[in-house]
This record gives C-alpha cells, sequence and structure tokens, in this order.
C-alpha cells in the first residue's frame, strides 16, 4: 500500500485494548477542544443550546469514525470505504 507521497507503507494493526486507549484518547482530546469553541460561541448567543451536548456528539462521531478505520488482521492491503 502506498500512502503520501507514495511512500510504502506497512500495515499494522493494534489490539484491541490498544485500539479502545487511541479511542478514549480521541474523544477526550476532541472534546475538550469542542467545548471550549461550543460554549464560547453559546456564551455570546451565537448559538442556542447546550455546547457540553455537542462536543459529546462530535466526540463521538470522531471515535466512532476512527473505530471504522482500523486495520484488522488479514485485511487486504487496500484499507475498505467507511461505510
Amino acid at each position: 500500500m502506498e500512502g503520501h507521497n507514495n511512500v510504502k507503507l506497512e500495515l499494522k494493526t493494534l489490539t484491541p485494548e490498544q485500539q479502545q486507549t487511541q479511542c478514549s484518547r480521541l474523544s477526550h482530546q476532541v472534546y475538550q477542544v469542542c467545548v471550549r469553541i461550543f460554549e464560547e460561541l453559546e456564551t455570546k448567543g451565537v448559538i442556542f443550546g447546550n455546547g457540553h451536548h455537542m462536543a459529546q456528539s462530535v466526540s463521538t462521531y470522531a471515535t466512532d469514525l476512527l473505530r471504522s478505520r482500523f486495520n484488522e488482521p488479514n485485511q487486504p492491503t487496500e484499507p475498505k470505504e467507511p461505510t
């Protein structure tokens, strides 16, 4: 498989525990960034609703997307298309 600039990439797999660790890290980081942005906009009256809930939704979406992209053992050399 080739990556950016035609560099050969070796597919790597993670254990389920490693995948969960990566998902947890992403979830936390995305939430932290989004909650600051959304709550600032909420405070300014630019958006309505709860910025915290919006940040949770974006974080969940990002985590689900990451989970769908993890390489699986013995998969073909081309990544699967997202569903």
